[in-house]
This record gives structure tokens, sequence and C-alpha cells, in this order.
């Protein structure tokens, strides 16, 4: 994943949910190995009818706009500057949980381990289809894209994921974004904590005049 982040490039972004949060990571510039990374964070309610649109708009209803200085080649948070707040903050090893994610080595699952759709046969062969997630560009569901599932744990670093089993769906064709993954599964906890994609998409540009209002 850190590879694919690599090649990407202003105004990429993603819409992760986990709960009943929604975050958006949007690219905001990327030059000689170094990322500024937008992550601005809203109930799940607060669900716009074009999350592009919304963030031009100022995010109306966000909890936190904080602005990443990531270091590609480490996953390390450089830099951390919260609108939200109007002040610079220390993000700790145990909280980079993108740095984390970027720098983990993934272990392909392959078809006959993988989540299949449906319940099993009672008896006979299994004829079911390998499980995949959904794929969403700018609000609008895209069918037939086959994703590869990946496997790791996390590091035993003192944190809540701290040697957690994570599993992982990257999109297999290379013109989807597959720097982030489009589904995440940790088990490990009473049931599986899940983060999944629910848009994506490029050239999000933010108006100065948004950022300027933020600061505010």
């Amino acid at each position: 994943m850190k590879d694919n982040l690599k090649k990407t490039k202003a105004g990429d972004y993603i819409v992760a949910a986990q709960g009943k949060m929604l975050s958006i990571l949007r690219v905001a510039s990327h030059k000689d190995g170094k990322m500024l990374l937008d992550e601005i964070s809203a109930p799940l309610s607060c669900q716009p009818p074009s999350f592009r649109q919304w963030v031009i708009d100022g995010a109306p209803g966000h909890t936190s706009w904080v602005l990443y200085n990531i270091d590609l080649d480490t996953g390390a948070i450089e830099k951390a500057y919260s609108y939200t707040r109007g002040t610079y903050f220390q993000v700790s090893d145990a909280e980079n949980f993108l740095g984390t994610l970027l720098t983990l080595r993934l272990e392909p699952i392959p078809d006959n381990r993988r989540k299949l759709i449906g319940p099993p046969p009672t008896g006979g062969p299994d004829f079911r289809k390998v499980w995949q997630p959904k794929l969403v560009v700018d609000g609008t569901q895209v069918s037939g894209v086959k994703f590869s599932a990946w496997s790791t744990f996390w590091p035993c670093d003192h944190s809540e994921l701290s040697g957690k089993s994570i599993v992982v769906y990257l999109p297999e064709n290379a013109n989807y974004p597959a720097y982030f993954p489009h589904w995440l599964e940790i088990s490990g906890f009473i049931g599986k904590a899940k983060v999944r994609i629910i848009d994506s998409g490029e050239y999000l540009s933010i108006p100065t005049t948004t950022y300027q209002q933020l600061a505010r």
C-alpha cells in the first residue's frame, strides 16, 4: 500500500466508514517523498449526497479536520496540524494508524481461504463465489471490480490493535485506488471491527477560502 500511495496525485481521496463515524482522506500535495494529507472526520449521520461538494463547502458538521505531513518511506507523521483546534500537535507511534498500516507486510490470501458469499451447503460440493467488497467512485457503485485479499498482523506496539489479525481487500484493477483498503477487518475484539470505503474519487480541489474559514 505504501508503494501505491506514492503513485497518488493531489486531489485523490477516499471516504472510510467505521462504526458511527466517517473520515475523508484527501491527498493535498505530494512531492519528494512527502505527502500532505487532509483527514476530515464527522458522524456518519452527516453523510451528504455529494462528499466532493461537502468538503468544498467546509464539511458542515465535521468534528475534526487535520492536515498531516507524512514521510512515505517510513510512514512517520512528521507534522500534524488541527484546523479544528488551530494548533500543531504530536502523533505518537501507537496513534499513527495510517502510517503503521502502510508499512505492514501483507501476505496474499488464496481463493480457497477467502470469505464466500452466503451460507455453506448442507451437503455436496460448494459452488459459492468469492465475496467482493463494493467499489464506489464519486457516489456511483462500479460493478464487476475484482479485489485481492491480504492478511497480516498488527505489530506488538502496546496499542489497542497490538497483535491483532488484519485482513484487507485491494482492487486488482490499477485504474482504481489501492493505496488504502476498500475493506478492512480486524479480528481479536468481540466480533470483528470493520472499516469500509463508501466513496472515492480524484481531482478534489479545496478552495483557499475554505481553509481561511477553518482558521478563523
